[in-house]
């Protein structure tokens, strides 16, 4: 099993806005928008266990449902 590290970044965060759930979140440049996307099994490229996610500090008004 391949380990991964992604990223999310939300608005109102200390670095600017880099998150768009369009990018493929593997870099703080090509961050995710939103955890809902991180999240998201039915996309290819998702959080599995053992994967690192980093979270910059923000504002993510969403609501994440097991």
């Amino acid at each position: 099993m391949l380990l991964a590290t992604y990223y999310v970044d939300a608005p109102g965060g200390d670095g600017g806005t880099t998150g768009n759930d369009s990018n493929n979140g593997t870099s703080p440049t090509s961050a995710w928008l939103t955890l809902t996307r991180a999240c998201n099994t039915s996309l290819s490229t998702h959080l599995r266990g053992g994967d690192t996610l980093y979270i910059r500090g923000g504002t993510y008004a969403e609501r994440l449902v097991p």
